[in-house]
């Protein structure tokens, strides 16, 4: 008898983790059911039942998707995606964004492909992956994010188009709280430094104003964008900058191999308090001109150059 109960025990044992397995499951299994969804764009998506081979066409969506835990699942990603992510497999296919082989694509039978509304050149109806939905392959489009707010949109989103919700309330958990640790550190500073961001060197210099993710960095940093007035990418002249005098310059010019030195050695912008203070600095160039949840990364680094000295 005190076998047969013992027995029992390790028989009832068992059925209890196999319970709370299965209750605690994973909310982010898949379902057994299709299900449409509206993008951004108001497009109505309709996901099928699985989705084991995914089309990302921009870094953007690739770097939330991976870190979503759908790396196995990527088949395909954009020229940009490839160099930056080591654990995609060696057999996925590069794809130019810009001039799609939609033939390609169709012969990797994706389950779903995922791109930025920047593929369509600002038509809306002139949409290169229209032979993809005539296939009824999932097609889901997400404008390019103009600030934080729509970072954390597109991990809700895409989190939502992958049966990967409870992933993605964590990852967007986290991603809320490294910005509040950043926030209470830069509310400690007095300091407001005026900042010049170059994303692009001379003699080709481009900047940005408002209604820009990277104009929010700057401001949630604790700086004063030198170009603030502005709206939107900025082609600019040295004078220009020469003439506004930031006490800061950024650089994210990944290209040189010295961008700060070029910048530092600038004829006629020896007089730039940036310049004479030796305080131009280099912003890693991925996480400050992707617009994911990894620009927390270039926040931390702004942040440290501006307050931590």
């Amino acid at each position: 008898m005190k076998r047969f109960n013992k027995y029992v025990s390790l028989v009832s044992v068992f059925l209890l983790a196999l319970m709370v397995m299965v209750g605690c499951g994973n909310d982010d299994a898949p379902t057994t059911e299709a299900f449409d969804i509206e993008d951004p764009l108001g497009l109505t998506v309709t996901v099928p039942v699985e989705v084991e081979a995914i089309v990302s066409l921009t870094p953007a969506i690739t770097g939330v998707l991976v870190d979503l835990g759908l790396t196995p699942y990527i088949v395909a990603v954009d020229g940009h995606s490839i160099f930056l992510f080591d654990d995609l497999s060696d057999d996925v296919l590069i794809v130019d964004s810009f001039n799609i082989e939609i033939e390609s694509i169709i012969a990797l039978d994706p389950d779903l492909v995922i791109a930025h509304d920047m593929i369509m050149m600002g038509d809306l109806e002139n949409d290169p992956l229209q032979p993809l939905r005539d296939l009824d392959i999932a097609v889901a489009y997400l404008p390019a994010a103009a600030n934080i707010e729509d970072i954390s949109r597109d991990i809700h989103f895409l989190g939502t188009l992958t049966r990967r919700e409870e992933a993605a309330t964590d990852l967007e958990a986290d991603f809320q709280q490294e910005l509040s640790d950043i926030a209470e550190t830069v509310a400690t500073s007095d300091r407001s430094p005026i900042v010049y961001f170059e994303i692009s060197p001379a003699p080709d210099m481009f900047t940005f104003g408002h209604s820009t993710f990277q104009h929010e960095l700057l401001e949630r940093a604790g700086a004063i964008n030198v170009f603030a007035d502005q709206e939107g990418w900025l082609p600019i002249g040295a004078e220009n900058v020469v003439e506004a005098n930031p006490e800061v310059i950024f650089t994210n010019a990944s290209f040189m191999d010295d961008p700060v030195g070029e910048i530092m050695q600038r004829s006629g912008w020896e007089a730039v308090d940036a310049i004479s203070n030796e305080r131009v600095y280099y912003i890693d160039n991925n996480a400050s001109s992707i617009p994911n949840h990894h620009i927390v990364i270039a926040l931390r680094m702004m942040v440290e150059h501006l307050h931590g000295e």
